[in-house]
């Protein structure tokens, strides 16, 4: 079993662009429960390290074994907050995916946090919903969330949804067309992608 309490945390490590690596999301008991191989890092900042995933082989805590088929954007801030954010790139719109989870941590090729359960789904033309909320409530009696880090999660959640309503970051689709295009230019994309509905209501 991995603990992500081992002391390998560089938070100034500087990933390559272009290169591919995986990701692997652990529980708070140092479970490995899913693991992303073949995820392409188009930033890496001291901000954010932004990936991108196509078709990218994924593999669960049970064996299962499956690819996603959606172009999506992942965004790590890592500034110490406790979210990360998938934007799945769809013709009918961008849909936002948002884990409440540890800062990244890098160890060479690979990205490593810690799930913490809750979630926030928004998709176009809906409100901000918050979804795991009793898998939330088990889990951090099971594996012994503090209150501390309980705090930290639930004030985290708040701050997510109001950048989500102020578009902030990567909520704000202009940058996510940018990015968009960008990866059109390099070939990572067809351009069909460029008739993605910019204009629904995020």
């Amino acid at each position: 079993m991995y603990s992500l309490k081992q002391n390998i945390y560089n938070k100034n490590m500087k990933l390559i662009t272009g290169k591919m690596i995986k990701v692997q999301a652990f529980k708070q008991d140092g479970t490995l429960y899913r693991q992303w191989n073949g995820v392409r890092v188009i930033e890496s900042s001291k901000e954010y390290i932004l990936l991108f995933m196509y078709k990218t082989k994924v593999k669960e805590l049970n064996n299962q074994k499956w690819i996603v088929r959606e172009p999506t954007l992942w965004l790590l801030p890592r500034d110490d907050s406790f979210y990360n954010v998938l934007v799945l790139l769809r013709k009918t719109g961008l849909y936002y995916y948002v884990n409440l989870a540890s800062p990244p941590i890098i160890d060479e090729d690979t990205i490593r946090y810690i799930d913490y359960d809750l979630d926030i789904k928004k998709y176009p033309n809906r409100k901000s919903k918050v979804v795991d909320q009793r898998e939330y409530k088990e889990n951090s009696i099971k594996m012994n969330y503090s209150k501390k880090l309980m705090k930290v999660i639930e004030d985290t959640l708040l701050e997510v949804l109001e950048l989500i309503k102020n578009r902030d970051i990567i909520f704000d689709p202009e940058y996510i067309k940018y990015i968009n295009n960008d990866l059109i230019d390099q070939g990572l994309l067809s351009k069909s992608f460029e008739k993605i509905n910019w204009k629904k209501e995020y």
